[in-house]
Parts: structure tokens; sequence; C-alpha cells
């Protein structure tokens, strides 16, 4: 009877944290998801966001390895109340973090990319996709309205809105810049943000740093300096000396 019920008992268990493995696949799986799309359709996309989701996956992992390790392993009892600790301080470091940077948690609703009508101009190889020549004109416009109107500087801008403006359908936009310009929307219009900050430097400008950040565009002091470093090699800072 005894062994019968031990057998129930770790099986239940095995169970139980099979389902948290599972959770934790399909959780890392979804904020990587989100990630990529983020930097494909916003242009406010702040990577501290992402950054933090990622150090909080890892912390709950760390949190339930030590519980397996009570559980099927060790059997100290230490090691589980170790592990509520860390919980427990998990969920308060959450609130502590919230509490002083409430955007930080904060990202636009990321739009569904449908399939967009083929335009009647666009030019089609054949398994689908634009022609070289096409996706280099479309390239082109969108740089030269991008620069001429400044429409880097609009902080909400995303990429259906840059579509839009331009002329162009989303699905089109997108093959453009990741196929023939190598880089996402993010990337695409904070190097248009990052220059401009650059220029305004390099001519000894003695605003602020976020104001100069503000202006071109960014959304906040820590994705200007996270995505400043990330183009240049250098902080804001480092780059004025």
């Amino acid at each position: 009877m005894a062994d019968t019920t031990l057998f129930r008992h770790t099986v239940t268990k095995v169970v139980f944290y099979g389902q948290v493995v599972v959770y934790v696949a399909l959780l890392t799986r979804m904020v990587s998801h989100y990630q990529t799309k983020a930097q494909q359709t916003l242009s406010s996309y702040n990577p501290d966001i992402f950054k933090w989701l990622w150090s909080l996956i890892a912390f709950m992992v760390s949190i339930w390895s030590f519980k397996v390790l009570f559980y099927f392993i060790s059997q100290n009892p230490i090691v589980s109340i170790l592990a509520d600790c860390l919980l427990v301080l998990m969920v308060y470091f959450i609130a502590v973090v919230q509490w002083r940077n409430p955007s930080l948690f904060h990202i636009h609703q990321l739009t569904t990319q449908q399939p967009d009508p083929t335009l009647p101009s666009a030019k089609l190889s054949s398994n689908g996709l634009l022609d070289k020549e096409t996706r280099a004109t479309i390239l082109e416009s969108v740089q030269t309205q991008v620069k001429e109107q400044a429409l880097y500087r609009n902080s909400e801008l995303t990429l259906p809105a840059l579509a839009e403006e331009v002329g162009v359908s989303v699905h089109h936009l997108s093959e453009s810049l990741n196929q023939h310009g190598g880089k996402n929307f993010n990337l695409f219009i904070n190097e248009y943000r990052v220059a401009e900050v650059c220029e305004h430097l390099d001519q000894k400008s003695e605003r602020k740093l976020i104001d100069l950040a503000l202006d071109a565009g960014f959304s906040s002091k820590s994705s200007f300096n996270a995505i400043f470093k990330k183009l240049t090699g250098q902080t804001p800072s480092r780059y004025r000396r």
C-alpha cells in the first residue's frame, strides 16, 4: 500500500513538473516571437523590455530547478524554502521595478501583417516575392520620404503607418526592408534617429542628450541609450566628448 501511494505521488510530481517544462518552453517561444514581431513593426521598440522578460524567465527556471532538486534529488527542506523565498523575491522585484519605471513593460499593440493584395505595378518572381528591381525601387522611395519628411521623428511610427504614408502595402514594405535593405523596420528607422543625434553632437550642440533624443523620435532615455550604443559602439555621453 505504501509503495502504491509513493508511486502515485511520484507520478503526480512528474506530470506536474512536466507541465512546467511545457509551459516554460511555450513561454520562451512566445516571447521570442513577439520580440521579433516588435523589431519588425515598431520604431519605438525598447530592447530593455525583452531583456527584463528573458531575465524573469531565467529567474523562474532557477526557482523551478530548486523545486525539482528538492522533490527528486536532495529532499533537503532548505532547498524548498530557498525556492519559495526566491519566488517571493521575484514578485516584489517586479513590483518595485514597475513602480519605479511604469513604462518599462508597456509595449504598443502589435499589428498582424495580413497578406496584402498585390499592387498592379508590383512585379512578382516565380516564388511569389517581389523581384529585386521592384524591391530596390520601393526601398529608395521609402528612404527618400523618410529622410525628406523626417518621418522618423514620430516616436509612434509603426510599419503599417509608414506603409500607408509612402503608399505601399505593409507586406511589400516589410519584404523590401528585409530582403533588399537587409534590416528590420526598427533598425531602419532608428538609424535615421541616431544619425540626427550624431549630427547635432558633431556640431557641438549644448542641448541635453535626452532633448536631442526625443526630438529625433526616441520615446525614452533607456531605448535611446541602448540603440545608440548598438549602432555606434559608444554611449551618447562618450560620443559627445
